[in-house]
């Protein structure tokens, strides 16, 4: 598969490899390392890229979601989305509840994310030349 195959076969500017297997593309191991070198693609996490054009439509807070599964938006984060704070918020935090030692990402382009101990777990992210991390 082509380059120019995989952007007009995904419409979102996220994607999975299960989203390629569900719509049957086959696309090698190879060919996403190759695109991510060339800078068409962004990767993640492990098996989740990012086209890099459209890395300005996604917002970070969905990335912050993304990168760990179930999770949800600390309130910080929340209460500068609503303009309770006026605060500029640079790195939404995503927390869990569940404990997961393999998780993480440390070699992401993308995102910047790290782990603070305790009863939660927390994943920070924010996109490459914004202030905080």
């Amino acid at each position: 598969m082509k380059y120019n195959d995989l952007a007009a076969a995904i419409k979102t500017p996220v994607f999975s490899r299960q989203d390629l297997l569900i719509q049957g593309l086959k696309v090698y191991d190879y060919q996403f390392n190759l695109w991510t070198k060339k800078g068409y693609l962004l990767k993640i996490k492990k098996g989740l890229y990012v086209f890099a054009r459209d890395t300005d439509k996604i917002p970070p807070q969905e990335i912050a979601l993304l990168l760990y599964e179930p999770s949800y938006l600390s309130m910080e984060t929340a209460l500068a989305w609503y303009g309770f704070i006026p605060e500029m918020v640079y790195a939404h935090t995503s927390v869990t509840a569940i404990d997961s030692p393999g998780a993480k990402n440390d070699n992401s382009p993308a995102a910047k994310t790290g782990k603070r101990p305790g009863p939660f777990r927390c994943f920070f992210s924010a996109w490459p030349g914004t202030a905080g991390l």
